[in-house]
C-alpha cells in the first residue's frame, strides 16, 4: 500500500481527469467539477467507503466495474470526515466554500461553490477545473477561491481510505482483450 508523501502526490500534478479516471467520466473542458473525483480516486473512496455519488454511476462502464468508481461530490467527502482546526502536516483534506454552505449542524450542503484537495506538508493537491489538471498550491493560496467570504475547513483523512497510484487506479478496469 502506498504512503501519503509529497513524492506520492507530486506524481499526480499535471494529470487530467482523463488520465486519472479509469471509467472515463470526465473530459477536458467539461462542465463537471472534478476536485472530489480526483481525491476519490487517489484514496479509493467508492461505495464501499461512502454513500455518495460515484463516477461509476455516471457512465455505462461503471455497471461492470462499480469498485473502480470514486466519489464525485465534495459534500459527500466532507460529511463523513472529522473536522480538525488546523491542517495536519502529515495529511488531511482541505475544503473551500462559502459560510452559508455549512448548516447549523456542521454539515456541508450542495451549493456549487465548494472545493476539496489533499493537504500534505504545507501544500494542497487539488484538481483545478479552470486548467483541467491536478495542481499543487500552498496552504492558504486558495483562501479567497470564492471571494472574500470563502471559508477554509480541514478534516482528518476519510475513514476506510486506501491510497492508489495512478497505475493501480487504471488497473481497476482491465484493458479489453485483444482480438487474435
Amino acid at each position: 500500500m502506498a504512503t501519503l508523501t509529497a513524492d506520492f502526490l507530486d506524481k499526480y500534478v499535471g494529470k487530467t481527469i482523463v488520465d486519472i479516471c479509469p471509467l472515463k467520466f470526465g473530459t477536458i473542458g467539461d462542465k463537471h467539477n472534478h476536485c472530489a473525483h480526483f481525491v476519490g480516486h487517489v484514496m479509493k473512496l467508492n461505495n464501499a467507503s461512502t454513500n455518495g455519488f460515484t463516477c461509476a454511476g455516471m457512465v455505462y462502464s461503471g455497471k461492470s466495474h462499480p469498485d473502480a468508481g470514486a466519489v464525485i461530490r465534495v459534500n459527500d467527502l466532507y460529511n463523513i470526515c472529522i473536522d480538525i482546526d488546523e491542517p495536519d502536516p502529515l495529511g488531511c483534506l482541505a475544503y473551500y466554500t462559502l459560510p452559508n454552505n455549512i448548516d447549523k449542524n456542521g454539515f456541508m450542503g450542495t451549493m456549487s461553490q465548494k472545493h476539496v484537495g489533499i493537504c500534505h506538508g504545507g501544500y494542497v493537491y487539488n484538481y483545478g477545473n479552470s486548467k483541467d489538471a491536478v495542481r499543487k498550491d500552498k496552504v492558504g493560496d486558495l483562501a479567497a477561491l470564492y471571494g472574500a467570504k470563502t471559508i477554509t475547513r480541514y478534516t482528518k483523512l476519510p475513514p476506510l481510505y486506501t491510497l492508489l497510484t495512478l497505475e493501480e487506479i487504471q488497473a481497476l478496469v482491465p484493458a479489453p482483450a485483444k482480438k487474435p
